[in-house]
């Protein structure tokens, strides 16, 4: 139909898309320090209220950050809001009845999630590039969108873990299926999500640049 354009994706020479690679990578794997102090910034106070949402037999009662490993890893301490039994055992929060004992403690290396969210903006910067409005617009979209990545990955494999350790010490196999997304992060789920992340913010910047530029100017989904 004459006077409409539609969005295009052309292939980028591969030795121009080859440098521009080694040269986003070496910048974005440089700052991963950065970027973990920023995601545990963000972390670090929300977790508590998310790990209740998630699932209230859970209360967290402490939140630590070691940053002194490689990666720097969550120290999660939690304690049940009420016992939780099989029928056979239970577990009891500290000081139901008199008791001193109680407490879970879980952790999270963060190395992980860095290493999702940093393939994911090489990804957006790498390819395809539509000019420099499109970059700012897939920057402004990557934040939210690996936003809640890791605000829902975090979570899901720390409420996994603590309900790994309540079956350990009732010997049962209680809430599965919160287990099973922790096992799903962790069996490379979180790379999934970054890259769907990262996918959505090429194709969503892409439109509205295009969107942005009017209907008469037909731009290639490269650079």
């Amino acid at each position: 139909m004459r006077g409409s354009a539609t969005p295009t994706i052309a292939r980028p020479p591969p030795f121009k898309l080859a440098v521009r690679l080694i040269v986003v990578s070496a910048v974005v794997l440089s700052s991963t320090h950065a970027l973990e102090k920023v995601i545990v910034e963000i972390l670090t106070p929300a977790l508590p209220a998310l790990l209740h949402f998630l699932d209230d037999t859970f209360v967290v009662t402490q939140v630590t950050v070691d940053e002194n490993k490689p990666d720097a890893t969550l120290y999660v301490s939690a304690d049940v809001t009420h016992p939780v039994d099989n029928g056979l055992r239970g577990l009891y929060p500290r000081g139901w009845g008199g008791r001193d004992s109680g407490g879970i403690t879980v952790t999270y290396t963060l190395g992980a999630i860095v290493q999702c969210c940093s393939l994911a903006l090489i990804a957006i910067l790498v390819w395809p590039l539509g000019g420099t409005w499109e970059v700012v617009i897939r920057l402004l979209l990557y934040a939210p969108l690996m936003g809640l990545v890791v605000l829902f990955e975090v979570p899901c494999t720390l409420i996994s873990g603590l309900w790994t350790f309540v079956n350990g010490q009732l010997n049962s196999d209680l809430n599965r299926g919160l287990i099973v997304w922790g096992e799903f992060f962790g069996g490379g789920g979180g790379l999934m999500a970054a890259v769907i992340a990262a996918l959505l913010c090429i194709v969503i910047a892409h439109r509205i640049n295009h969107a942005r530029q009017g209907p008469h100017h037909a731009q290639p989904l490269v650079s």
